[in-house]
């Protein structure tokens, strides 16, 4: 499938330990029935979390990590990302509106167009393990980069070597018929880029699931990438049953898309709870609750939603009752400091005021919510990870305090969300696995990653810039 592999990656792999006992953390666990706890261990044993107390005793042959005077806290979940534009950071960046306009045009309908197999297995590798390094454990991946049966293989198997946890969605849309050199109408390059699903998509959808995807109980599930189901003069409501009954037909654990069509799926009986909205922002109260009765998930990018004409949707959904979460959306050109998308979750509250309103209500903890236990709930794994259960996967992100900038008073989550930062990340687990350790990610070679990186930059950007809309 690609010249890329894990092994060639990697250095020493990360293996997980049978099992791990973490002596003597303060527990964040947003529990809500455990709360915080001050000094207590907690163990690991095949990958999930079985013991939380103080003086556990560590079973033969335990790792012993000694926590003292730091701060162990689920790992975070990112509800909405585009993995695969990773390698391209900066390249665009929303602090230059003009340019960043350019989004849609130049980074999918030209630089995903001219990226190889190869180049979307490093994107989504790449990104993973980014995400890992600053504390993201799951993530809700909607690959809208699949062009070809092997940029699909690609874009599962390099975030599944990751290693990170959450739901891979395939995009079952876009067939461009151009690339790098081509001159063409800008709308032909969006009508392709917004046409709905095609067979040729669902097919590899399928291939790749069958390839990757068969082991249900795996941290990294399988789901669809949808488009925006929208209808219109050329698109019916018929058509759009199609696609989501073709999509069912797979089986995902999730399909997410890009739309606000909420009113016309729950008129024709299309919205489930395997269903995931993206931004939504402009979404009703009345459509909200409709999300609710049916279970329908959001995730909404606080941090990039700022620019939007409509206030970010998060505070009103969950006021009804609606699962949602936070996500970065566009690696290519947002900070990478998952702390900061955080907070971003509850300054972006008071762009409403009905945000204002519920803002004066919220805690610390009502904050990392979105990115932990309320964050999982929106991808549907709720029971699995989000928090430090008993019982549940052991995804964990431990935090040095001892930065003079890291406050000391206050209450755990008051410390994290105020003043943590990716660079106070000491280890990382995913499902019972240490990624990250003393602050360095276990068998990464960033200098090499950053040449590859650059090599696919000076490549892929020519080739998308030689692409002429007109």
């Amino acid at each position: 499938m690609t010249n890329f592999s894990r092994r060639a990656l990697l250095g020493a792999q990360p293996k997980a330990a049978r099992s791990t006992l973490i002596r003597g953390a303060d527990l964040l666990t947003m529990d809500t029935q455990l709360g915080e706890m001050p000094g207590t261990d907690l163990l690991i044993e095949d990958g999930l979390i079985t013991k939380i107390g103080k003086g556990l005793k560590a079973p033969a042959g335990a790792q012993i990590i000694d926590a003292k005077g730091m701060i162990l806290m689920p790992g975070m979940v990112d509800s909405h990302r585009h993995t695969w534009e990773t390698p391209f950071l900066g390249e665009l960046v929303k602090t230059e509106p003009k340019r960043y306009s350019n989004y849609i045009p130049f980074n999918n309908q030209r630089v995903g167009v001219c990226m190889t197999a190869d180049d979307v297995y490093l994107g989504n590798w790449l990104g993973g393990t980014i995400m890992i390094d600053g504390g993201v454990t799951s993530v809700l991946d909607q690959a809208h980069v699949i062009h070809t049966a092997e940029k699909g293989d690609a874009a599962g198997k390099g975030l599944q070597d990751s290693g990170i946890g959450g739901v891979f969605c395939f995009q079952i849309t876009h067939s461009p018929t151009y690339g790098a050199g081509d001159t063409l109408p800008a709308a032909q390059a969006a009508a392709e880029f917004g046409a709905g699903a095609d067979v040729a998509h669902l097919a590899w959808a399928k291939s790749t699931r069958d390839k990757y995807f068969t082991d249900k109980k795996a941290p990294l599930r399988f789901g669809i990438g949808l488009s925006g189901l929208s209808v219109g003069p050329k698109r019916t409501i018929d058509n759009v049953a199609w696609e989501l009954e073709q999509a069912r037909a797979l089986s995902p654990f999730l399909m997410t898309l890009h739309g606000h069509t909420i009113m016309h799926l729950e008129k024709a009986g299309l919205l489930g709870a395997d269903m995931h909205v993206s931004h939504g922002n402009g979404l009703s109260d009345e459509e909200l609750a409709i999300m609710a009765k049916r279970g329908v998930k959001l995730g909404c990018s606080t941090m990039g939603e700022y620019a939007y004409d409509q206030p970010q949707i998060h505070g009103r959904a969950r006021a009804a009752g609606v699962s949602v979460g936070i996500g970065m959306d566009v690696p290519v050109a947002l900070c990478h400091d998952y702390f900061e998308h955080t907070r971003n979750s509850f300054w972006s509250l008071y762009r409403s005021p009905q945000g204002t309103k519920l803002a004066e209500d919220y805690t610390s903890t009502d904050v990392l919510a979105f990115a932990t236990s309320l964050g999982a709930k929106s991808l549907g794994i709720g029971d699995e990870t989000g928090s430090l259960t008993i019982g549940k996967r052991a995804d964990l992100v431990l935090l040095n305090t001892g930065r003079i900038g890291f406050a000391m008073m206050g209450s755990l989550a008051d410390r994290v969300v105020n003043f943590a930062h990716w660079q106070d990340i000491d280890s990382v687990w995913v499902a019972g696995t240490l990624r990250k350790h003393k602050g360095a990610m276990i068998g990464v070679d960033w200098g090499m990653l950053k040449k590859k990186a650059h090599d696919m930059q000076a490549r892929v950007i020519p080739q998308a810039e030689s692409i002429i809309f007109t």
